[in-house]
């Protein structure tokens, strides 16, 4: 699901049109939401990636990863566990070995910005965003429109409680959006 098809749903759920005027009065607003909701759904299901990086002495920078990296998970190097010193803070890792090693981590998705961008979040997920979108846009307008987002926020956290419970078996979910 793009940005702009989130636009577009949040747009019809919400009554107004969805021609390229009306999506341009309203993508900066919505894509914040859009973004805001993307956020609180990878943090309820601990996105995890892997990448190569590279061993510069005796360092990894974490800042040269692709993705913002919440959590450290494990080093590894032709398949076998690398030892390391995290300063996550600091995003420098010390570690012994030499040369590229597969690092695997807890990660922010990019933002939202080009209509284009998809979510980096399970598909499956992808269309809770509308929701959230409606429902923040709804308390974002006047009392007789606030009271209508109540119902669309708990069918946010509803379903979002729903896929925590379905996956709550599995450690993380990997590189799948």
């Amino acid at each position: 699901m793009t940005l702009k098809e989130i636009i577009e749903a949040a747009l019809l759920q919400l009554g107004r049109g969805v021609d390229a005027a009306t999506i341009d009065v309203w993508k900066n607003k919505l894509t914040l939401f859009a973004n805001d909701g993307m956020r609180d759904l990878a943090t309820a299901f601990s996105l995890i990636r892997t990448e190569s990086a590279k061993i510069i002495g005796t360092t990894i920078d974490l800042s040269k990863l692709d993705r913002i990296c919440l959590k450290l998970l494990s080093i590894t190097q032709d398949g076998f566990p690398l030892h390391y010193s995290a300063n996550e803070a600091a995003g420098i890792v010390s570690v012994r070995g030499v040369g590229n090693v597969d690092v695997t981590y807890r990660y922010v998705p990019n933002i939202l910005s080009a209509l284009t961008d998809i979510p980096e979040i399970p598909s499956q997920l992808q269309g809770l965003i509308v929701t959230y979108v409606v429902a923040r846009e709804r308390m974002s307008g006047d009392k007789t429109t606030q009271s209508g987002a109540d119902i669309y926020l708990q069918m946010y956290e509803t379903a979002k409680a729903r896929f925590v419970s379905a996956t709550r078996e599995a450690k993380y979910i990997e590189n799948i959006y």
